[in-house]
């Protein structure tokens, strides 16, 4: 799964337990986590981190799935704590729960929208 910074960097210290997407997943169980290109300036402010220092483009990572489950306007608000998100809540919204999370040596590779399948051989998504 490819996750913005800072968003992956605060899931893997621990900080962040709930990704919120905009799809369900019946995935249980490890996930490889994906540094992507893309830093979510805003979130790096909030969350005083330097979008500059943080690894991008790269396996960093991998995370259980334990549960997935669509938000209302109270369990956005209830779990705001570990989702992190500082957009408003809206319909159409999941949170997907690491149970445990790991960091890794980072593994040079290109993301892809959704779950992507990897080619650890070769080091890139297939």
């Amino acid at each position: 799964m490819s996750i913005r910074q800072p968003w992956v960097e605060l899931i893997l210290s621990g900080r962040k337990t709930i990704e919120v997407r905009s799809w369900k997943t019946d995935h249980r169980g490890e996930l490889w986590l994906h540094a992507g290109k893309a830093i979510d300036q805003r979130a790096c402010e909030l969350n005083a981190m330097t979008g500059s220092d943080l690894t991008r483009g790269a396996l960093v990572g991998v995370a259980v799935v334990s549960d997935c489950f669509e938000f209302n306007g109270e369990t956005w608000a209830e779990h705001q704590a570990r989702h992190l998100n500082y957009i408003d809540y809206r319909p159409g919204l999941f949170g997907w729960v690491f149970a445990t999370v790991r960091r890794i040596r980072p593994i040079a590779c290109t993301g892809k929208l959704g779950l992507m399948k990897l080619d650890l051989d070769s080091g890139v998504s297939a």
